[in-house]
């Protein structure tokens, strides 16, 4: 799942956006030419989720949509440095390198194996809709498959999340 992030940021690129709290793993422009000009989304994830997010992306790709997979090494260093900013990174080069100006309004899906709360925030720091998924309650068990079925954590809930973002 790297190698394309390595290619396109090279090792120390990704190694400085990995240390600042993310850096993007999927670039909708590896899903081909014809998704330029196409909706785009960002498919915000960490850890254990990252490789159903780069299959949700994969998907959108085939279907048409622009997708992103966010890589969020550290959520609490970008949003330590966002509540810096006091609120006003729309007036700042603040993420330029995840997110860049021209896909500042684009709409986040957010997801992983925690709170969906959490990674909310995202939204605020451009102004852009926000789908939070994620385990808001506990107490089950099962299978991995079975469980972010469950919790609508799966690829194909990432890609439909992202479908209802982009067509509302």
């Amino acid at each position: 799942l790297l190698a394309p992030a390595l290619q396109r940021l090279g090792e120390d690129g990704l190694r400085q956006q990995a240390l600042a709290g993310g850096y993007r793993l999927c670039d909708w422009r590896e899903g081909g030419a014809q998704l330029a000009g196409q909706p785009v989304v960002q498919i915000a994830a960490s850890g254990a989720m990252i490789p159903e997010a780069c299959a949700a992306a994969a998907y959108l790709w085939q279907e048409g949509v622009a997708a992103n997979v966010l890589n969020l090494t550290s959520p609490r260093l970008l949003f330590e440095a966002w509540r810096a900013t006091h609120g006003q990174a729309h007036h700042s080069p603040l993420f330029d390198w995840l997110i860049p100006p021209a896909e500042r309004k684009a709409p986040i899906i957010t997801v992983q194996d925690g709170s969906s709360h959490s990674l909310a925030w995202l939204g605020s720091v451009f102004g852009a809709p926000v789908t939070p998924l994620g385990v808001d309650e506990f107490g089950q068990s099962g299978g991995r498959a079975d469980l972010y079925r469950h919790f609508q954590i799966d690829w194909e809930a990432i890609a439909d999340a992202a479908f209802d973002a982009v067509e509302g």
